[in-house]
């Protein structure tokens, strides 16, 4: 645990995986609450800013390496958040399997909810259930 070390940042990545479909969102975080504690505490709409990244640049190098991860996990759905440090390199957090979209949909229009619709129009699972 020594190695280990709080450094605050001022910019992290939400990025919703459905099916083939990234939405990579850019939060700029500004308050003691957000940086300190926990963004979804915050209440200022000011507090925290929302921008959809496009797949350009630097961004564009990890989509194959977001799809194989989620692929990795067996993963359909998933949100993943990083870090941007201050040198600016990507740093993982953790995927989570049932993150919330709702927030990120709401203050940017990216179709998260639609994708998924359609995600789940598309599937033709069968699912047989059994009397014992």
């Amino acid at each position: 645990m020594d190695r280990v070390r709080f450094e605050p940042t001022t910019s992290e990545l939400r990025v919703t995986v459905v099916g083939q479909s990234i939405f990579a969102v850019k939060l700029n975080l500004k308050s003691e609450k957000s940086l300190y504690e926990d963004m979804h505490l915050c209440t200022s709409e000011d507090d925290i800013f929302h921008r959809a990244i496009s797949a350009r640049g630097k961004f564009v190098n990890i989509r194959d390496r977001i799809l194989t991860l989620m692929n990795e996990f067996g993963l359909v759905y998933g949100r993943i958040d990083l870090i941007i440090d201050k040198n600016d390199p990507l740093v993982f957090l953790e995927v989570n399997p049932s993150g919330d979209w709702a927030y990120i949909e709401g203050r940017t229009g990216v179709p998260i909810t639609q994708t998924i619709t359609n995600l789940i129009r598309a599937e033709t699972t069968l699912c047989v259930v059994l009397d014992e």
